[in-house]
């Protein structure tokens, strides 16, 4: 889990009652590099993020594959 409300995020999960958190990543860089590398290479990995956030994924990972956003892809 990632971002401004992360720690709130866990917290409900706590009370839901989830046995088993994730663990809180302040840097949303840091938490996707860490998602990526605990998720086996033939695995998916989702990503549920808010609007600004899924914004902020997408350029990860279009300046890690060495690829345009898409909207600048023609």
């Amino acid at each position: 889990m990632s971002g401004r409300r992360a720690w709130d995020m866990a917290l409900r999960l706590k009370y839901g009652g989830l046995d088993s958190l994730p663990g809180v990543e302040e840097d949303a860089t840091a938490a996707l590099r860490r998602a990526l590398r605990a998720t086996p290479q033939d695995a998916t990995l989702y990503v549920i993020p808010t609007y600004t956030a899924m914004l902020q994924v997408r350029e990860l990972l279009a300046r890690w594959a060495r690829r345009p956003a898409f909207w600048e892809a023609a």
